[in-house]
């Protein structure tokens, strides 16, 4: 890359949740690309932490603030993004949040959370940079296997899912005749400080029945998704038949949970003992 290269001569790309585990790997593998990032974050932060080794990515890399559970801060930080006047060429929507509780136990803030960051947000951040989005555009929404199929015990978090896949396949019918492109991305469990966190406050054993995936390996598909553009993809794509499956015949999932379990929790065991125990 040339070093009298001009910011803005790259094409624009919108990241929400840049500062997690996947965003931040997202990030690195787009400025690497020749894009000028934007990410959305609270406070002051000013650089995702990208990884180290590449070149100086500060001028390719800009952060507007924005608090993804109130509506009028979206409403801001994407007045702000349209008011520069660029045309934003990819939507990423990373953010994501998981509360576990059972049916019976479950916090109201921790629901209104969830419902606000996983499904609110990326709907009406997607409505109002819309107006910026040209033909070749395409907007990737970063969901998740809980977006296919049933989680026990994160029953809201599979809830916002599977509202994120249903609402994904319905943009894509308004937007095809724009020529905007419109693709999921369901990852299975991933070895990030999110996943730990889920199970420090007794996440689902499920997780494990496969071992996570490292956020690089994630992000490298995504961004690979974003070059070639597919409506669905689900990561492992085993997974994703399963998954699909259980929704077209849900006595599969019934009949098979109990072997599921078993294989989550000797999962979890040896995640465990390889990387220590959550806490």
């Amino acid at each position: 890359m040339s070093t009298s290269e001009r910011p803005e001569s790259r094409p624009l790309a919108v990241v929400t949740g840049a500062t997690g585990g996947i965003g931040r790997e997202i990030v690195a593998l787009l400025v690497g690309a020749g894009y000028r990032v934007t990410i959305l974050a609270r406070g002051e932060a000013t650089s995702p932490g990208v990884s180290p080794g590449g070149p100086a990515w500060g001028a390719h890399v800009a952060t507007v603030a924005c608090d993804l559970t109130r509506m009028e801060s979206i409403a801001q930080a994407a007045a702000d993004i349209v008011a520069a006047g660029e045309p934003v060429m990819l939507l990423i929507h990373c953010a994501g949040v998981i509360s576990p509780g059972q049916g019976d136990g479950l916090c109201g803030d921790g629901v209104a959370r969830q419902i606000a960051v996983n499904l609110t947000a990326p709907i009406l951040l997607t409505s109002r940079l819309l107006e910026s989005m040209p033909r070749g555009g395409h907007v990737v929404f970063v969901n998740s296997m809980a977006g296919a199929m049933p989680l026990q015990g994160s029953g809201v978090y599979a809830a916002t899912k599977f509202g994120l896949r249903g609402y994904a396949l319905s943009l894509a019918l308004d937007l095809r005749p724009r020529g905007i492109r419109v693709s999921s991305v369901f990852p299975g469990a991933v070895d990030t400080p999110m996943l730990r966190r889920e199970m420090a406050e007794g996440g689902s054993v499920l997780n494990f029945v496969s071992q996570p995936a490292a956020p690089a390996d994630v992000a490298r598909r995504i961004v690979a998704v974003c070059r070639r553009p597919r409506r669905e993809v689900f990561l492992p794509p085993l997974d994703g038949l399963f998954a699909n499956l259980c929704l077209l015949l849900p006595g599969v999932l019934r009949l098979s949970l109990p072997l599921l379990t078993f294989s989550g929790r000797r999962g979890y065991r040896r995640f465990q003992k390889r990387c220590g125990p959550v806490k």
